[in-house]
């Protein structure tokens, strides 16, 4: 049986909300399954992965991330469709193998807005604890830009 359009809404969002997390648990439903479980005590099954476990990650390039150090919250009005996604998930109303189809299908979907559009090829990220840069030279610590991690993915 497929899944429902309110079971969708609530991947979706999750996904949207994390695409990162997203993509480490469509690998962990396509390289370990069997790792991941039917927990009925989980609210909202393993969407709980991108909305609560694991913080969203600041898209720096199209290539290049780092976690948020304040991500925006999950929006509220959409855990009820991550609760219907988990009823069905533990109704198996989807296989481990279709669920991960459908998160790469929504994956591909979903347009990246990167804090940097573009960059040269010499530039260097660099992770200090004054915060983080990008460098042009490396050598000479020329911080070119600094990077906020407190915005919001």
């Amino acid at each position: 049986m497929p899944m429902s359009q309110e079971a969708m809404d609530g991947l979706r969002a999750a996904i949207e909300y994390n695409p990162g997390a997203a993509r480490y648990f469509m690998h962990a439903l396509r390289f370990l399954p069997e790792g991941v479980r039917y927990k009925e005590q989980d609210r909202y099954g393993p969407l709980a992965l991108m909305i609560s476990a694991i913080p969203p990650a600041l898209q720096i390039t199209s290539s290049v991330s780092i976690p948020a150090k304040k991500p925006a919250p999950f929006p509220q009005e959409k855990l009820k469709y991550c609760e219907a996604f988990n009823r069905e998930w533990l109704q198996r109303r989807f296989t481990k193998q279709e669920l991960a189809d459908i998160i790469e299908q929504i994956l591909s979907e979903i347009k990246l807005s990167p804090v940097l559009k573009q960059i040269d090829a010499s530039t260097t990220l660099i992770l200090t604890a004054e915060g983080t840069f990008l460098s042009n030279n490396l050598y000479e610590r020329n911080l070119k830009q600094k990077i906020d991690p407190e915005q919001q993915p």
